[in-house]
C-alpha cells in the first residue's frame, strides 16, 4: 500500500520550495510565506491538498525555467531596468514609434528562438537543490506504480513521483491523467485541474486527454504540398483581400469579413454578427506568409484560460469551469477526439448501449456538407469526431438550454473543409468559477410536446426557460 502523505509532509516541502525561491530573489525568508501548522489536526480538502501539491510541484520543475530571466530584471535597478526593456525594441518598432515608416515594407519573418538564460553558480546549485529534493520526495512516496487512470492514488502519485524519470513509475505516467496535461502546448501559463468534492469517484479510466485530433487509420489527410496560403502582411489579414477570407459568404457581414477584431480592447474576440449568426471561422493557416501573431490565427494559438474539471453536486456528472473570467467573444477551448469515416461513426453508434447517449460525444463535421461540391470527401454523411475514449477538458462541458458557449465551425485551409475544427467561444462575459455549457441541440427542437415527454429529462436548472429534455 502506498504511504499517505499528510498535509503537514505537503506543507512542510512547499514551505522548503518556497523558501528556496523567495531566498533568490533577495527578499527576507521569513514572514513571507505563512503555514497553519493547526491544520494538520483536522482532515484536508482535495483543494487545500491540491494547492500544496501544485505549490510543490511548480517549485520541483516550472520555477527554475521560467523565473531566471523575470529574477535577472527584478535584481536590475530602475534605469537599467528601462535601459534594458528600450533594447529589446527593434529597429522597425522604433521608426514606427517615432513616427517614419520604411518606404518599402519588408516581408514578415519568423521570429528566431532564443537560448535560455545561462544559470548563475548559485542558480545551478539551487536547481540541483531542488532536483535532490523532488527525487528524495518520490522515494518516500512509496507508491508502487500501479495506480489506476483517475484514481485518487493516481493523483498522489502524480505529484509524489512523477516527471523525475524513474523506471518504476514509467508505464504509470502514460496512464495518469495529469501527466496527460503536461503535453498540452499552453499547459505551463494556463493550466486544467480536476477537483472532486463529492465523492471519491475518478474521470474514466480508459480516457485519455489530447490537444489536437486524432485520425483513424482509414482517414486521408490532405498532402502538404497541396496547401496554399495567403502572402499578406499583417494588415491585410483582416480585410476581405486576404486570399484566405475569399470563402466567405459576405451576405450579411458588411464589409466586417473576417472574424476577429484585431485592435483595442476586443482583439481577438470574435465579432457580435458572428456571434449571433452561423458563419465559418475561416484563419489563417500554416502555409500563409503573416506570423504567428496575424489577428487572424486565434484558435490556432490555443487555450488561454485556466480550466478546471469538476464534480457536479447535483447529478449531472462532471462539468468544466473557467478560474479566470472571460469576455464575450473570447475563444476559450477546442472539441478534439478522434477523426472517423462515417462508416466508422455509425459502427460506434451501433456498438454503443445507447446511440443517444453515444451522440453526446459525437460531433458531425457537416458545416460544408454539399452534395454537388467539387470536393467528393463533402458528399453525403460527414466525417465525425468522437470524444468519449480521448478528448480535452471540453468532452465534460454539461448542456444547458441557456449556454454560455456556443460550438463553431474553424478552418485554416479550404483544402480541409471536410475535417474542419470546432472551437467553442463565449456568448457573453462569464464571472471566473461559473460552470461552462453549450446547447447540445444548439437552439434546434423536434418532436411533438408529448413525444418530448419520453425524451432524457434535462438538468440544466434554467428555470422556465429550459425545454425540458435533452435527446
Amino acid at each position: 500500500m502506498p504511504v499517505k502523505l499528510s498535509y503537514q509532509f505537503y506543507a512542510s516541502a512547499a514551505h522548503n520550495c518556497s523558501m528556496k525561491r523567495r531566498d533568490i530573489r533577495g527578499q527576507e525568508k521569513r514572514g513571507r510565506y505563512h503555514v497553519n501548522t493547526r491544520s494538520t489536526l483536522v482532515p484536508f480538502s482535495f483543494f487545500q491538498l491540491d494547492f500544496l501539491r501544485s505549490e510543490v510541484e511548480h517549485s520541483l520543475t516550472d520555477w527554475p525555467a521560467m523565473s531566471r530571466h523575470q529574477h535577472r530584471v527584478d535584481k536590475m535597478g530602475p534605469q537599467k531596468r528601462k535601459r534594458s526593456e528600450s533594447d529589446s525594441i527593434s529597429d522597425s518598432a522604433k521608426s514606427t514609434m517615432s513616427g517614419t515608416r520604411s518606404s518599402k515594407p519588408s516581408l514578415p519573418s519568423k521570429a528566431q528562438p532564443q537560448a535560455p538564460p545561462k544559470p548563475s553558480p548559485k542558480e545551478a546549485k539551487i536547481d540541483d537543490d531542488i532536483a535532490k529534493f523532488a527525487l528524495q520526495f518520490a522515494l518516500l512516496s512509496g507508491h508502487d506504480g500501479k495506480a489506476k487512470a483517475g484514481s485518487t492514488e493516481m493523483r498522489t502519485a502524480h505529484f509524489a513521483c512523477h516527471g523525475q524519470g524513474l523506471k518504476k513509475y514509467l508505464e504509470e505516467e502514460k496512464r495518469c491523467h495529469y501527466c496527460q496535461f503536461r503535453s498540452f502546448s499552453t499547459h505551463t501559463q494556463y493550466p486544467i485541474s480536476i477537483v472532486n468534492n463529492v465523492d471519491n469517484e475518478g474521470l474514466p479510466e480508459t480516457f485519455k486527454f489530447v490537444d489536437r485530433v486524432v485520425p483513424s487509420a482509414n482517414i486521408i489527410l490532405t498532402p502538404d504540398d497541396f496547401y496554399i496560403g495567403c502572402n499578406c502582411t499583417i494588415d491585410l489579414c483582416t480585410t476581405g483581400h486576404c486570399l484566405c477570407q475569399e470563402d466567405v459568404d459576405i451576405s450579411g457581414l458588411g464589409h466586417k469579413v473576417n472574424a476577429y477584431h484585431g485592435s483595442g480592447v476586443k482583439n481577438g474576440r470574435l465579432r457580435t454578427h458572428y456571434i449571433n449568426g452561423n458563419f465559418p471561422i475561416y484563419e489563417c493557416g500554416p502555409s500563409c506568409r503573416c506570423p504567428a501573431t496575424c489577428p487572424n490565427r486565434v484558435v490556432q494559438q490555443g487555450r488561454k484560460v485556466k480550466l478546471q474539471i469538476f464534480k457536479t453536486d447535483d447529478g449531472r456528472g462532471w462539468g468544466v469551469r473557467s478560474l479566470d473570467p472571460i469576455k464575450k467573444g473570447q475563444f476559450v477551448d477546442t472539441y478534439v477526439g478522434e477523426l472517423l469515416t462515417p462508416l466508422e461513426a455509425q459502427a460506434r453508434r451501433d456498438q454503443a448501449e445507447s446511440s443517444q447517449a453515444k451522440d453526446v460525444y459525437m460531433f458531425a463535421l457537416d458545416k460544408f456538407s454539399n452534395d454537388d461540391d467539387a470536393d467528393d470527401r463533402l458528399h453525403g454523411d460527414p466525417y465525425e469526431i468522437d470524444g468519449e475514449f480521448m478528448s480535452g477538458p471540453t468532452r465534460f462541458i454539461n448542456h444547458s438550454c441557456v449556454p454560455n458557449l456556443r460550438n463553431f465551425a474553424v478552418v485554416k485551409n479550404v483544402a480541409d473543409r471536410p475535417f474542419h475544427g470546432l472551437a467553442f467561444f463565449a456568448l457573453d462575459d462569464i464571472p471566473p468559477n461559473t460552470e461552462l455549457t453549450f446547447d447540445y441541440l444548439d437552439g434546434v427542437t423536434s418532436g411533438t410536446a408529448e413525444e418530448n415527454k419520453t425524451k432524457k429529462k434535462c438538468l440544466c436548472g434554467a428555470g422556465k426557460q429550459c425545454r425540458g429534455y435533452l435527446f
